[in-house]
């Protein structure tokens, strides 16, 4: 689970990111945060993803957590593993050319074994019925496609979020 409690953000220069936010995303729950531009979306997408406070300094008041831990206290490395962003254009996160490669490229980086990897990929292609998707070259995609491909890659090698 992924529970912002009273949450306010401010960076360094003063910008009010966010202030005094709940909110409480479940496990299997997929979340779309949409608003004007300034509204708050990317800082709390930034919480979300340890990039706050590790990277974009401030001041936080209440509580991050992702599975009861709290963000502030954990590496970005172990919040990786429990919460994954798509960015509105999913061209500017990939790293390989090849679909299979791409969605391989974060499990390898954890050093998972690759028949997991193998695996994983396929379940998660399975469930969301997009194995037509596989072994393409990313460029060649549709937009959609591309933001299809995005959406299975921070799923093949997250735990679950209930812990």
């Amino acid at each position: 689970m992924i529970q912002l409690k009273n949450i306010s953000f401010t960076y360094e220069n003063g910008d009010q990111g966010i202030r005094d936010i709940n909110l409480n995303i479940k496990k299997g729950e997929v979340v779309c945060l949409t608003g004007p531009s300034g509204c708050g979306k990317t800082t709390v997408t930034r919480l979300f993803n340890g990039l706050i406070p590790h990277f974009f300094k401030g001041e936080i008041d209440g509580e991050a957590l992702i599975n009861g831990d709290n963000i502030q206290e954990e590496t970005i490395y172990d919040i990786a593993r429990h919460s994954g962003s798509v960015f509105q254009n999913p061209r500017s996160q990939f790293f390989c050319l090849n679909t299979t490669s791409e969605l391989a490229f974060e499990a390898e980086n954890y050093e998972m074994p690759p028949s997991k990897i193998k695996q994983r990929i396929q379940d998660v292609t399975e469930s969301s019925h997009l194995q037509r998707l596989l072994d393409r070259d990313i460029f060649n995609l549709s937009g959609g496609e591309k933001q299809l491909i995005a959406c299975i890659g921070v799923t093949v090698c997250q735990h679950d979020a209930d812990g």
